[in-house]
């Protein structure tokens, strides 16, 4: 879309090769590391993120671990949250002196692929966020 750079990031090697062999099939030139969301030590114009949905033990508060680096690195973020979360992601990001200037719902299905899935698909109501900081 016009980027001078993209850079990916996930903790998951394995989601990296898979992003890594997507981009080269179709020649997208993006460069990913794998690398824990907050070691990341980067700045940009704008953060595109899928946090973990924070369901999980290892995943406790991960909205905000994503939001406030997200605010360190760039000025506009985008970033899907579970739909019934929408209430306390605005308190967080208003405390945190951001601003949400787009909000948009999608049904998002997630395929069996951990664990502690039981069923082949889930689909889950989520919010995309657009969010500006004013640091």
């Amino acid at each position: 879309m016009g980027a001078q750079q993209v850079i990916g990031y996930d903790i998951d090697p394995n989601i990296i090769s898979i992003a890594k062999e997507y981009t080269t099939k179709n020649n997208y030139p993006i460069e990913f590391h794998t690398q824990d969301i907050t070691s990341i030590q980067t700045s940009c114009d704008t953060v595109l993120m899928n946090p973990p949905f924070g369901a999980q033990k290892a995943n406790l508060k991960a909205d905000r671990k994503f939001i406030e680096k997200g605010f360190e690195i760039a000025s506009v973020l985008y970033s899907f949250h579970l739909k019934k979360t929408i209430p306390f992601m605005e308190k967080m990001i208003t405390a945190l002196k951001g601003e949400i200037t787009f909000q948009k719902d999608y049904e998002f299905p997630i395929k069996w692929i951990f664990d502690f899935h039981y069923k082949q698909v889930v689909s889950y109501k989520v919010t995309l966020l657009r969010i500006t900081t004013h640091q």
